[in-house]
């Protein structure tokens, strides 16, 4: 009785299991046979940037209209290289691409957020992205964000900057002052000397702030902001034409 029991057991498994591939198969068959009859594009528009629309996003997934994606089957469809030619756009963060069963190719879009804008004099402007990556200007947009200039500017541009160097790098600066709303609304503009100190200009006040290296940035930020809440109050926006903190703990104010 008890091995009739596991035998009918099994049968039920094994019946389970091929009613399952079968629908699956089925499913896989008839998503197969359809044809894609419509492309829906999500941009995701963080921090109101408007760098790339969904014009820019169906022009890489058509090749630039050379490629006619709507009628094509679903199984001809390559979502790898859509999202490789997708990718060449660089205010494209990340990208996800696939197909729903009734016959749409679904694209979603997150863009790069830039958080510094940089000023050359030897070429062109460009963004740095939260991520350290830098980004092309765009005639249709432009970002109100902080700006970096000045001697080391080009060999910025040019090796691109990357997060976590010994002793802390310049990204990490800008990331920190975008991080905090009182100081993304105290900077406009950070210069990089050839010795990549940094001198910041305040969105208000006549002051020259002398802020060193980037190394011990987070201490340099908190003195600073000792003289923007205490001192500054009590001695006027204008008072001083340069402050120095790039010396440990000190506020030398002039």
């Amino acid at each position: 009785m008890l091995n009739k029991l596991k035998i009918k057991t099994t049968y039920k498994v094994v019946f389970s299991c091929l009613v399952i591939f079968l629908l699956i198969g089925l499913v896989e068959k008839n998503h197969g046979d359809k044809f894609v009859r419509q492309i829906v594009i999500s941009v995701e528009q963080q921090s109101d940037n408007f760098f790339v629309d969904r014009d820019d996003i169906h022009k890489l997934i058509t090749n630039d209209n050379t490629i006619n994606i709507i009628g094509q089957a679903m199984s001809e469809v390559d979502l790898k290289e859509i999202e490789e030619r997708i990718k060449t756009n660089l205010f494209v963060k990340d990208v996800d691409v696939y197909k729903d069963l009734k016959g749409a190719l679904i694209v979603n879009i997150t863009q790069r957020r830039p958080i510094a804008r940089v000023i050359r004099h030897t070429g062109p402007d460009g963004y740095i992205s939260k991520a350290g990556v830098i980004l092309p200007t765009s005639e249709r947009y432009t970002a109100r964000v902080m700006l970096v200039s000045g001697e080391n500017v080009d060999d910025i541009v040019k090796e691109g900057l990357i997060a976590g160097e010994e002793n802390g790098s310049l990204l990490e600066v800008l990331q920190y002052i975008d991080q905090h709303p009182f100081w993304k609304a105290q900077v406009a503009q950070l210069a990089i000397d050839k010795n990549n100190e940094i001198t910041i200009y305040p969105q208000v006040g006549r002051q020259v702030i002398s802020f060193g290296t980037p190394e011990d940035y987070d201490v340099k930020f908190r003195n600073l902001k000792i003289f923007f809440k205490k001192i500054l109050p009590q001695k006027g926006w204008n008072h001083y034409k340069r402050v120095n903190i790039k010396y440990n703990n000190q506020i030398v104010c002039e």
